[in-house]
């Protein structure tokens, strides 16, 4: 046996207790969350108190704990709703004591109550008497001559008990109509029958203990509990198990009548003071004042002994109606709320200095103590412990070096691997190890927390609690689950011999499938040394046996836990029974054989004991059941209690506990079961209770004839009680929710209860039998508060450490959509939780973002709602951008959905939530639909890369995909969501191939295809940690092959050229001359110069020559094994570039095929390093292999097909017309089809022969001039072929006619595309640096000619220019789709479209200062009417085309830039559009004043002699003169003028902002601040900062006044500044770079970042409407983005306080449409040039 355990002293030695697992000492208090109160009283005189405070003060308690400390509040009323103080089995008072005890050890603070007033009360008699003492009494009885048939009839003797009892009987044994409501006569007879009985035993035995006390024969003690009453007894016990500090736990009220006694002669007096025969029961008074007036007085201080003197006692007791009544239970009422308040606040303080602070400690503690509960009784399994405990032992001592695996145990369910698990962990440190040693225990028990049920959070605390264990603090434990993996296997690296680390992890079927935790990839495969690792399993569900199997080697310690034998089974139930000190019958005893011959599982030895220990002596054999399974056993258990306690109640309180994913607290279990009319209809079906709740004392009473099967639990925060087994999960499933419309009503109470329908006052209807109707004159229907607990989303109240998890309602955010989804509530379900954006942002900040998709995911399963559906799309669309940063969910809602609100009201009731709670916290938000809207194909967009995507791999589950970019870089990501999940550096160039093993556990990434062809890196990652396993060495970089993996994952092959001798030097190869290679090499030359010897001989051909066969270049075929590593072959055969590879099996043998331009395809045996076959050809293009492995095609001029492996030519299939080389090919199913795409643009198919044609059957050419076929992937089920062309779009074609479905667009050229294998989703990469992910199930839906359903505010291409209309109510934008569109800015809608007049594209517009025309240029210039477009004008000269222009003050005038050929400046006549003058000067840009005058600059990316662009001149647009230069050091690359005209800004290459005075052409100063070029500036509409931006992503604000830096912003953005534009008043500072996806947005005050806003596209062009408080954003995909700036967004220092705020005030009703305010500011609106390759700036007009 293990020694009993000490006491750990202090915090210090606490936490290292828990955190060390040691549990051969005591472990310290678990920290409670519950304020749990025991109320004693009497049962009549209080009556009235106790209503009240179950009507007013307890809800109050209720929100005050939950709102203030995250505390549920419990109350423990034995006698409230309660008819009778008697009960059938006569266990009120022993459920009384346990129930105290159950207080006084969970309390947080106050634990007891006691109300006494002038009754002592009722006053049972033991109702079990110990066999001595009951003879004595007995024999004192018969020697005072006392009748002794009644007592001999109601105690019986119970030799089951150890040593034997007296047992009173149940009353319904002696008289069956007892509590028959039904029969009432019948009832009432045998109740007065009872009573009768009573008061006979009460008397004999009271006499009995009096006299054998005088007699010696009985102590005290022993005597007194035949006197005393109830609540005496309940005080007694209360008051002595307190140790310390009585006064913070405890309270008395006491209640006097003056004259009470004296009217005892009054009926109603019994119901508040002890009479016996109509006079005042003496013996009781004095009871009562020795227990009232000493007792308590003496172990209470007077502070809390309340007391209150009533005057005069009426019939009436304590009644409402009276009015100093009413003030004493007001006053009183008051007074128990206030010192609950200050003995909670006490407590709570105590609580957080006695008990573990941190989380972590205190859900580590939790396993501990369920450990050692699991331990109570543990009986037999010797050897498997043996075995655990050689392992263990073995293991921590470093198992000689070696590296170990995990141990796993696996048996049936009920078997035993829980408690076998605990006992293991407890007896690491109890007696396996030293007594000292440091030895760290880690437990887990799976499935019994939130933090365990996960496998994310599961690694999560196993690697906090494992570095804290090893003080290790600069480690950081990741948050990502795949890094978490890794984490895992390092922090178990810690672990020395001094102080080895035993984990234990039981019951891995609980965990959850997110992050494919069944798939054990983090179950580590080799243990570091001092570990072991023991975890436990099912061995069927969810396949987690067989994967472990799969995964660790067959030398793997595997245990199975088999049944008990039937011998074993039998003496573990005696000893089990001499633990409880019970017996059992020689009968029984057969019985229970019997049972155990059909099931010895430990789970049913488990019940059988728990009934064995019910059954007495005296028992007929026909009340001892027992059932030969499990499942039959619980259902037995389930049917007695329900047979005791009523089948509704019991069947709805298991139903509700079962229902909920996660359990229920117990308050919340009583507010459940006091909404449920069924249960209250049937627990008052003969009586009226005070208020409409149910009576505590009824689940307290099932629970505790229950208890042994619930466990509890924390769940959000507070904890929960659930089933301890899965087997009862399963059997409360199969018995009380087999009835889907009853589930559904569950699901629907449980619903209004997190929602909270009937809090706060609310009443819920509820309809009275005609019975209660006619008894007690109610109305049949009828509308009752039921007291049950408010469920705000916050609870602003909330303090301490843990304030960020307990200011928001968990409970509600996971309960409520889940419950209104299984009740099929859909309205309230979208009204409530998933279109309430208060409720989305809550979810979202205190839980996660893939959490609110669950929800959505799970409601999108079983309906189909068109508006979940869309919103869902939404959200995914948007998640990754929500993930990291919440506040975000109000512009993503806003920039999708805000067309889609004018069809879908639920819809425009979120987008109006998001408008008016995101004005309080964000500077801006969209006007119209301005981000991709949901509906069509794309699901979601994967951003994160910084270049183009080249490469893409899917892993065999459709799961992950892995991408390779030109930033160098390699990343994982999940499909589904858009999560990041790696990032893999360590190339230095573009990673253009990825491949991943077909096991999904690792991948290759590599760059040897690129242009330049000279990076060899060939690196091997682990897929889910994100870990480099190897570098492949050997590669010179030098190839144009791709790499592939053997079909069995442990070979990659590629084709190289390199030099024998020497190479280029080359910094990113990881070149290393191995072994193998030089023996190669050596092999390869003596080779070559045999042959060469033999050939001279016959030629006569002059010496070898060694300097020229080591200048040639080799072509090899490298194989690596990518288990070690190391290069395995190095293959020269082929005599020109390799340019690709292919792997497939061949018996049994794994095969590669290369093939080269030396017209010779290989098959080779990567085992062997040897040929197999060789087939020679002219020109191999492109090789494809059937999948059935039986037929090649290899294109070179034509397609050519052979058998295979043998490689006999079958034929060829040609297309007459013409041939080109192919990119890709692909063979159908049935072998009958070759689909190739071109370098020309064409999908092509030919015929095989089989089944088909061998010619050209179908092609597709409809975009032939678009470029080649870069890329093409076909889905699974042969549908489509999905093809990426030279061009921005990918294309799905119809794989049966090669007809085009639909295209599938990008920004910027499609690269690469993938199909994922379960053929749900095509993947497409391109050059714009997202991959998108698209919904093949939508392709029937989508058309690429018909405009989407949810339409969006953009031109179809790039966008060129957006200028506002003067009125600044108006905005023109073009594009090079070839329109001008104008747009209401203050709705985003588009007003008008037109097609440029000129046929092409307008890249420059010029306003009208009175907005009545403007003029466009295109293929030449025009003139347009405004607002109706119309034409004026049309001018065209051949190379006279403006790049930018602006029109004079007077209208008249446009002066125009002109590029190349003919640079200059033309000023033309509008009306007539000749040319007035022609100034020779450079031009890029143009400011043009209101006098006039025009600031003039030249900009140039390439070095520029002459000086001019460091140059701005001042034009006068009258006569064509300059009348200015401003002269600068370096070139001018961005420029500003102020809102008053008298200043200009200059940002220049030489890192100087210079600042100019316009009146008299002055530089005023030069401001320094910047380390880079700064390429935009701006002023702020009053002319008193300015801003500037350079390189590096860098912004300045200066203070123009002072020419001082007012606020310097480091990186800003992440490239380089394109624009800086302020706010139209002046608030904020908009920075945006150049190749970002994404606006800065910056508080002028204080420097301080207010947003973020992404794009998802690059910015071109922006400006401001002060009119409006608008701005527009032109981006590179065509989108027009309209941005308000909030009037209701105060500052950045307050817009964190603001939205903690709007979600503590958040309101469940759904907001109406907020009304947008107008602000009528005067600013300036900025625009920005037209586009060039650098950079563009905004302009000020």
């Amino acid at each position: 046996m293990a020694p009993a355990p000490s006491k750990a002293n202090n915090t210090a030695d606490a936490e290292r207790v828990v955190l060390l697992g040691d549990l051969s000492v005591q472990l310290p208090k678990q920290r409670s969350k519950v304020v749990r109160i025991f109320t004693s009283s009497t049962f009549t005189d209080t009556s009235t108190e106790r209503n009240a405070l179950m009507r007013e003060t307890y809800p109050r308690l209720k929100d005050y704990c939950k709102f203030n400390h995250g505390l549920e509040f419990q109350v423990i009323d034995m006698r409230w709703g309660v008819r009778d103080e008697a009960t059938d089995d006569h266990m009120t008072g022993q459920l009384c004591m346990a129930e105290i005890a159950a207080c006084q050890r969970l309390s947080v603070g106050p634990n007891f109550v006691t109300f006494l007033c002038q009754k002592y009360g009722y006053r049972p008699f033991p109702p079990k008497i110990e066999n001595d003492e009951f003879k004595i009494l007995r024999q004192t009885l018969v020697d005072n001559d006392k009748p002794m048939e009644t007592l001999d009839t109601w105690f019986i003797r119970d030799d089951n008990c150890v040593p034997p009892l007296y047992v009173l009987q149940p009353i319904s044994s002696k008289l069956p109509y007892f509590n028959r409501q039904d029969e009432p006569e019948k009832m009432k007879a045998n109740q007065g029958e009872w009573w009768t009985t009573f008061e006979l035993i009460q008397g004999q035995l009271r006499f009995a203990a009096n006299e054998a006390e005088k007699q010696g024969l009985l102590t005290a003690e022993q005597a007194r509990k035949y006197r005393i009453s109830v609540t005496n007894d309940e005080v007694d016990h209360a008051l002595s198990m307190v140790t310390s500090a009585i006064q913070e736990h405890c309270l008395c009220f006491i209640r006097k009548f003056s004259d009470l006694e004296s009217k005892s002669e009054t009926r109603e007096a019994s119901k508040f003071i002890d009479l016996q025969a109509g006079k005042v029961d003496t013996e009781a008074q004095e009871l009562l004042s020795d227990l009232r007036d000493k007792k308590v007085a003496q172990v209470l201080p007077p502070s809390n002994i309340i007391l209150t003197e009533l005057g005069e006692w009426t019939k009436d007791g304590v009644s409402l109606e009276n009015k100093k009544h009413r003030e004493y239970i007001k006053g009183f009422l008051d007074t128990f709320y206030t010192r609950m308040v200050n003995m909670i606040d006490t407590g709570v303080f105590k609580e957080k200095l006695d008990s573990l602070e941190d989380p972590l400690h205190q859900e580590v503690l939790q396993h501990l103590s369920f450990c050692l509960t699991k331990c109570v009784g543990f009986q037999g399994r010797d050897d498997v412990i043996k075995k655990v405990e050689d392992y263990v032992l073995r293991r921590v001592k470093g198992d000689n070096g070696k590296g170990g695996v995990p141990m796993v145990l696996h048996g049936e369910s009920g078997s035993g691997k829980t408690s076998i698990m605990a006992k293991c962990a407890a007896l690491v440190k109890q007696s396996w190890l030293p007594a000292g040693s440091g030895t760290a225990m880690v437990l887990r028990f799976l499935g019994t927390s939130p933090n365990t049920s996960s496998i994310q959070r599961v690694l999560t605390t196993l690697c906090k609690q494992i570095l804290q264990v090893y003080n290790e603090q600069d480690f950081q434990v990741p948050t990502e689950y795949n890094k978490l993996i890794t984490a895992f296997s390092k922090v178990m690296k810690f672990a020395t011999v001094e102080k080895p680390l035993v984990i234990f992890l039981d019951s891995l079927d609980q965990l959850s499938s997110e992050h494919g935790a069944h798939r054990m990839v983090w179950l580590p495969k080799v243990l570091p040394q001092y570990v072991a690792l023991v975890v436990s399993t099912l061995p069927r569900e969810h396949g987690i046996l067989e994967t472990v199997k799969e995964r660790l080697p067959d030398s793997s310690p595997y245990i199975k836990v088999a049944p008990f034998s039937q011998e074993e089974s039998t003496g573990i139930l005696k000893t089990w029974l001499t633990s409880v000190k019970k017996n059992i019958t020689s009968s029984q005893l057969e019985l229970i054989d019997k049972a155990v011959a059909e099931c010895s599982l430990p789970l049913f030895l488990k019940l059988v004991f728990d009934q064995a220990t019910q059954w007495h002596s005296y028992h007929a054999m026909d009340r001892c059941i027992l059932k030969t399974s499990i499942r039959d056993m619980i259902n037995l258990i389930f049917g007695r209690l329900e047979e005791y306690h009523g089948q509704i109640l019991v069947s709805r309180a298991l139903a509700y506990i079962t229902l909920s994913p996660t359990g229920l607290t117990e308050t919340e279990l009583e507010d459940l079961l006091s909404l449920d009319d069924d249960v209250l209809n049937d627990v008052y079906q003969f009586w009226m209770p005070p208020v409409r709740r149910i009576p505590p004392s009824l689940w307290t009473r099932v629970r505790n004839d229950i208890s042994s099967y619930l466990v509890d639990r924390d769940a959000d925060g507070v904890t929960v009680m659930y089933w301890y087994h899965r087997q009862f999960i399963e059997t409360a499933r199969q018995r009380y929710l087999h009835d889907a419309n009853l589930k559904k009503k569950l699901h629907k109470n449980c619903a209004e209860y997190f929602e909270g329908t009937w809090s706060d006052g609310r009443k819920k209807p509820c309809r009275y039998s005609a019975l209660q109707v006619e008894r007690f004159g109610v109305p049949a229907e009828a509308e009752e508060d039921r007291k049950v607990s408010s469920q705000p989303l916050t609870f602003s109240g909330a303090t301490g450490k843990a304030k960020a998890n307990l200011n928001f309602n968990l409970r509600k955010l996971t309960q409520l959509p889940f419950h209104l989804t299984e009740a099929e509530d859909w309205d309230t379900l979208k009204t409530s939780a998933l279109f309430n954006f208060d409720f989305l942002l809550c979810k979202v900040k205190a839980l996660s973002m893939q959490d609110v998709l669950a929800d959505f995911c799970n409601a999108d399963e079983k309906t189909t709602d068109a508006e979940i559906n869309i919103l869902l799309g939404a959200l995914r669309l948007s998640s990754s951008v929500i993930s990291n940063d919440p506040d975000q969910l109000a512009p993503e809602v806003m920039g999708r959905l805000m067309n889609a609100a004018n069809k879908f009201p639920r819809i425009k009731s979120l987008v109006d939530q998001a408008n008016m709670r995101g004005s309080l916290s964000l500077p801006w938000l969209p006007v119209s639909t301005c981000l991709q809207p949901p509906g069509g194909m794309m699901l979601t967009s994967l951003e994160g890369h910084t270049e183009e995507v080249v490469s893409l791999a899917i892993t065999s589950d459709s799961r992950l995909v892995l991408t390779g970019s030109r930033d160098n870089t390699a990343r994982i990501w999940q499909i589904d969501n858009g999560t990041l999940v790696h990032t893999l550096t360590g190339h230095r160039e573009t990673v253009y191939g990825v491949e991943i093993a077909p096991d999904d556990q690792s991948c290759v990434t590599y760059s040897h295809m690129g242009e330049y062809m000279k990076s060899g890196k060939v690196c091997v990652w682990n897929m889910e940690t994100g870990d480099l396993i190897h570098r492949l060495k050997g590669h010179t970089g030098l190839s144009e092959s791709n790499l592939a993996i053997s079909v069995d994952g442990k070979y990659a092959v590629t084709g190289l050229r390199t030099k024998i001798d020497y190479d280029d030097p080359n910094e990113d190869t990881d070149y290393e001359e191995d072994e193998i290679i030089s023996d190669s090499k050596r092999k390869h030359k003596a080779a070559k110069k045999k042959e060469f010897i033999m050939e001279r001989e016959e030629s006569e051909e002059e010496d070898w020559n060694e300097e020229e066969y080591d200048d040639e270049s080799r072509h090899v075929v490298i194989i690596w094994n990518l288990e070690t590593g190391k290069v395995m072959h190095w293959l020269n055969k082929h005599a020109d570039d390799i340019m690709g590879v292919l792997t497939t099996e061949v018996d049994d043998r794994q095969v590669a095929i290369s093939f080269s331009h030396d017209d010779v395809l290989i098959l080779w045996d990567m085992l062997k390093g040897e040929p197999i076959r060789e087939m020679q050809r002219q020109l191999f293009d492109k090789v494809a292999l059937s999948q059935d492995r039986r037929l090649l095609a290899v294109h070179g001029t034509e397609v050519s097909l052979y058998s295979f492996p043998d490689l006999q030519h079958l034929g060829d299939s040609s297309n007459p017309e013409s041939s080109s080389p192919v990119k890709a090919m692909y063979i159908t199913r049935d072998n009958s089809r070759v689909i190739s795409g071109g370098s020309s643009g064409h999908v092509k198919m030919f015929g095989t022969g089989q089944g088909t044609e061998r010619t050209l059957l179908k092609l597709q050419d409809g975009f032939g001039g678009d470029g080649d076929v870069t890329c093409m992937a076909v889905t699974p089920n042969e549908m489509y072929v999905i093809a990426a062309l030279n061009m921005s779009e990918a294309v799905v074609l119809n794989l049966e006619t090669l007809a085009i479905e639909v295209k599938l667009p990008h920004i910027l050229k499609a690269t690469s595309v993938a199909v994922t294998p379960d053929g749900s989703k095509i993947l497409t990469a391109s050059e714009d640096k997202n991959v998108r992910v698209w919904d093949v199930g939508n392709i029937k839906n989508s058309t690429s000619t018909k405009e989407p359903e949810l339409m969006i505010s953009k031109h179809n291409g790039y966008t060129y220019e957006v200028v506002t209309l003067n009125t600044e109510d108006k905005v023109i934008t073009t594009g090079d789709d070839g329109t001008i569109k104008l747009w209401d800015l203050k709705s985003g809608k588009l007003i008008k479209s037109l097609q440029d007049p000129m046929d092409g594209n307008c890249r420059a517009v010029a306003i009208s200062s009175d907005d009545t025309f403007m003029v466009g240029s295109s293929n030449g210039w025009y003139v347009l009417s405004l607002p109706d477009f119309a034409v004026k004008g049309k001018f065209k000269e051949e190379w006279i085309t403006p790049s930018h222009c602006v029109i004079t003050p007077d209208n008249k005038k446009l002066v125009a830039g002109i590029g190349q050929p003919k640079w200059g400046i033309h000023i033309f006549h509008l009306e007539s559009g000749q040319t007035q003058q022609i100034i020779k000067l450079n031009s890029c840009e143009f400011r043009m004043l209101r006098n006039g005058l025009f600031v003039n600059q030249y900009a140039s990316s390439l070095y520029d002699p002459s000086g001019k662009t460091k140059i701005l001149q001042l034009i006068d647009s009258r006569s064509g003169q300059v009348v200015s230069q401003l002269g600068h050091h370096d070139d001018v690359l961005s420029i500003a003028v102020s809102p008053d005209e008298k200043r200009l800004v200059a940002g220049c290459r030489d890192h100087d902002v210079h600042l100019w005075h316009l009146d008299s052409f002055s530089r005023i100063t030069a401001m320094k601040g910047h380390t880079d070029r700064v390429t935009s500036t701006a002023f702020s509409p009053d002319g008193n900062l300015a801003a500037s931006g350079a390189d590096g992503g860098d912004v300045i604000i200066w203070d123009v006044q002072s020419h001082s830096l007012k606020h310097s912003i480091k990186q800003a953005n992440e490239s380089e500044v394109s624009s800086v534009i302020f706010s139209p008043d002046g608030r904020f500072l908009v920075s945006i770079g150049e190749n970002d996806n994404y606006i800065q947005v910056w508080d002028t005050k204080t420097g301080k970042h207010v947003m973020r806003y992404h794009t998802y596209a690059k910015s071109r062009s922006i400006v401001m409407s002060a009119k409006c408080n608008t701005a527009v954003v032109m981006l590179q995909d065509g989108r027009v983005a309209f941005l308000k700036f909030s009037a209701r967004f105060q500052s950045a220092s307050t817009s964190n306080e603001q939205a903690s705020n709007l979600i503590t005030d958040v309101s469940m009703s759904t907001p109406s449409t907020m009304n947008q305010g107008k602000p009528k500011q005067k600013g300036l609106t900025e625009r920005k040039s037209p586009p060039k390759p650098k950079s563009k700036t905004c302009q000020v007009l």
